[in-house]
């Protein structure tokens, strides 16, 4: 079975559509692409990705952007370290420090970059969670060595089953040169192939 992503964005702030046929087409599922990018240390860029699933992808957005302005997530310094922790006392010292907690509130939400994929162009919702799952793992695989890119995640994706063999293909045409090759950096171009496992034909010894 051949799935496939066709990428469209990026989307923020200062770039959401705010009615219309636009905002209409993002109350859709999907996969997506959260990322943020940071100068990184000694002027080396670094890339923050995210991946996730939603049965509405501008619910899932509109969420993203408010746990950074609740300090509800960690909040990074220019350079992609974590300057604000999400655990409860240091939202309170945010509270008795707002002037500069704010300024990198400001800064963070204004990072904010997502990219995604509408199951209407290549894929049935039934899938979101095994794509979620091979691109979490993709991601993982990419930034294994640090450097450029680090994965954001913090909880476990489950494994999916599926009882044939699946190819997840990615289309970036509907992106600008610069965001496919931002894209193609951090998840590579290359299809993920889900194979079923032996044991599920009774291969299993």
């Amino acid at each position: 079975m051949k799935l496939t992503l066709q990428w469209r964005g990026p989307i923020g702030p200062g770039r959401f559509p705010e009615a219309g046929d636009a905002l209409a087409a993002l109350a859709a599922p999907g996969i997506y692409l959260r990322i943020k990018q940071y100068e990184g240390v000694g002027g080396d860029a670094r890339t923050v990705s995210y991946v996730g699933q939603s049965k509405q992808l501008i619910v899932r957005f509109d969420q993203h952007l408010r746990d950074i302005l609740t300090f509800s997530s960690a909040l990074r310094d220019r350079t992609g370290a974590v300057a604000l922790a999400r655990d409860g006392a240091n939202r309170y010292q945010a509270y008795n420090a707002l002037e500069d907690v704010m300024a990198l509130v400001t800064a963070e939400a204004a990072r904010l970059r997502f990219y995604w994929a509408a199951c209407e162009d290549g894929f049935d919702a039934a899938y979101l969670g095994l794509i979620e799952g091979a691109l979490k793992a993709r991601l993982e695989g990419q930034v294994a060595g640090g450097g450029a890119f680090a994965c954001e995640n913090k909880q476990g994706i489950g494994e999916a089953s599926f009882d044939e063999d699946i190819v997840v293909s990615h289309v970036f045409d509907d992106l600008e040169a610069a965001d496919a090759a931002l894209l193609t950096d951090l998840m590579s171009a290359d299809p993920i192939h889900l194979t079923v496992p032996l044991a599920e034909f009774d291969h299993a010894e």
